[in-house]
């Protein structure tokens, strides 16, 4: 192996040494910065292929090549590549075409070189390439080409300990409008890392300090980093190393020399899978920010319904609620008021569905009941209210909305309740303190949705309240209840409920409300529970 590389190794350096004398003589200085690059590298490769110990002399087979000598050579021949190929561009549209031809040959060289330094021991010698025995590819390249993706709207990181491959990058991005940041080893690209946005890094593997490896994994612990996409270029090309940079969270792996055209596919890939993933996170931190205010305007607006709910009264009609929307809006209402010093209206408002609408025209039917403001309604008379709010609120004029309602209407004089209901469960009346559970009572009629039907008609039902009455009015969200067996509370279930906590516990409602997130299985409801209850001294 390191006899056949000597050889045209020696003759690639003749060459290029009578390169930069040519173009030295011919004043052509604007060329010269790449071709003494080349110079260098290819001195720098010669020197590298005389320093391996040999015992071929002594009639042994000389010994592979092992992954660092490999690795050093590949640098080499990938920095004559890369700048000689940059020279090529820069000879384009000129009169040099023997300048580019000789470049041509130089870089078709180093190619065939590469090529054989990767090659398993034991190839015959003669495979080893010649300068004179290569015929030069035409002499014509067009410009290089930026991939249509590989626009950065931040730098792009190098990461490299070997200046000229550093410097072999970074000319290869700005020539084509990039950004370019350099950091010499594994622990100066995480420094550029944690201190400014990157679009993508260009990774060597082995360096001091903190290798690739470590890199990758850094990277891949820490969440700011994971998703800045890493291009691996290494002059290892063995399969074990490939692996092990995916698997630490490597975009793609080339190995040295690498192909510019591959080279900037690969850098356009990452660049537009970066731009994709950046835009995606963009609109999902609108997205969060826009949930994040509709959740603040919702929170406020919940807190606005629920400052319209009346406060809890004490005296000789005690009245207490709980109102547990399964949503920031939910669209119950409930609430009660003295029509006149003697009579006190009570009402349970539920409203199909959840949400802004719903909440809207619960926050609308409780304002109508409180204002009066129905034409032609006795307020007096339960059934006159439902009637003319189902004329008022037909659901095809709110977006199909309909809602059921409880509404009743105390007598403080003769201590009498006057009720009527539009497709809404009964409420509960639990005689005075001690009363035998068999005589609680049912307070409900049959009655349509409002909303649903013009025209339709209600009936309202009257009955007296006996000393230490307790009326109980809700929403069928505080019964219809599915247990985490799949099993549903009823209605029987929960008047016993309601019955047994009154006779046992002074604070009911919260006795209750506890009871039913028992049965739920949590806090969260299905639907919103709304419960009132009223105390008759």
């Amino acid at each position: 192996m390191i006899q056949e590389i000597l050889a045209p190794i020696s003759e690639l350096l003749r060459d290029v040494r009578e390169l930069e004398l040519d173009l030295t003589q011919r004043g052509q200085d604007h060329l010269l910065v790449d071709t003494r690059r080349v110079l260098f590298a290819t001195t720098r490769l010669d020197g590298l292929a005389r320093a391996i110990p040999s015992d071929a002399a002594a009639g042994g087979d000389p010994p592979a090549l092992n992954s660092v000598v490999r690795h050093d050579l590949l640098n080499s021949l990938n920095h004559i590549i890369g700048f000689g190929e940059i020279l090529l561009e820069e000879t384009i549209d000129t009169d040099l075409r023997d300048v580019g031809t000789a470049v041509q040959n130089i870089v078709n060289c180093a190619r065939e070189l590469s090529k054989l330094i990767e090659a398993p021991a034991g190839r015959s010698s003669a495979a080893a390439p010649t300068l004179s025995s290569m015929q030069a590819e035409p002499f014509w390249r067009p410009p290089q080409q930026v991939h249509p993706a590989a626009k950065a709207a931040h730098p792009i990181l190098v990461v490299d300990d070997e200046a000229l491959n550093r410097e072999l990058l970074s000319a290869l991005l700005r020539r084509n409008g990039l950004e370019v940041i350099e950091a010499e080893d594994g622990l100066g690209a995480l420094a550029v890392l944690e201190r400014e946005p990157i679009d993508l890094v260009l990774l060597d593997v082995m360096m001091p300090k903190l290798d690739g490896y470590g890199v990758l994994q850094r990277m891949n612990e820490n969440p700011s980093l994971q998703n800045v996409p890493v291009l691996v270029i290494s002059g290892l090309s063995e399969i074990e190393s490939v692996v092990r940079c995916i698997e630490n969270g490597a975009a793609d792996y080339l190995t040295k020399p690498f192909n510019h055209v591959l080279l900037w596919a690969r850098i356009g890939a990452c660049l537009e899978k970066k731009a994709l993933r950046d835009q995606e996170q963009q609109t999902l931190r609108a997205l969060k920010e826009s949930q994040a205010r509709l959740a603040a305007e919702l929170a406020e607006a919940a807190g606005y319904v629920r400052s319209l709910l009346p406060n809890p009264t004490a005296g000789a009609v005690a009245i207490d609620w709980r109102f547990l929307p399964s949503t920031h809006l939910g669209g119950d209402a409930l609430g009660y008021h003295w029509i006149d010093p003697q009579h006190l209206a009570l009402y349970v408002i539920d409203v199909c569905g959840h949400g802004v609408g719903a909440a809207l025209l619960a926050v609308s039917v409780t304002h109508v009941l409180r204002t009066q403001a129905l034409h032609a309604t006795d307020f007096l008379d339960p059934a006159s209210v439902l009637e003319n709010l189902n004329s008022a609120f037909p659901m095809d004029l709110h977006h199909g909305q309909y809602f059921t309602m409880w509404y009743g209407v105390y007598d403080a004089s003769s201590r009498r309740i006057r009720y009527a209901a539009g497709g809404h469960p009964p409420a509960i009346l639990i005689p005075g303190d001690g009363g035998p559970t068999s005589t609680i009572a049912r307070l409900g009629r049959p009655g349509l949705i409002i909303g649903g039907m013009p025209g339709i008609t209600f009936e309202s039902a009257e009955t007296s309240l006996p000393p230490g009455a307790r009326l109980f009015v809700f929403s069928d969200g505080a019964y219809e209840i599915t247990r985490p067996d799949g099993t549903m509370l009823w209605f029987d279930e929960f008047q016993k409920m309601i019955a047994h906590i009154a006779s046992h516990h002074e604070r009911t409602l919260d006795a209750l409300v506890a009871e039913l997130r028992a049965q739920r299985g949590g806090d969260q409801f299905e639907d919103d529970v709304s419960v009132m209850e009223i105390r008759f001294s």
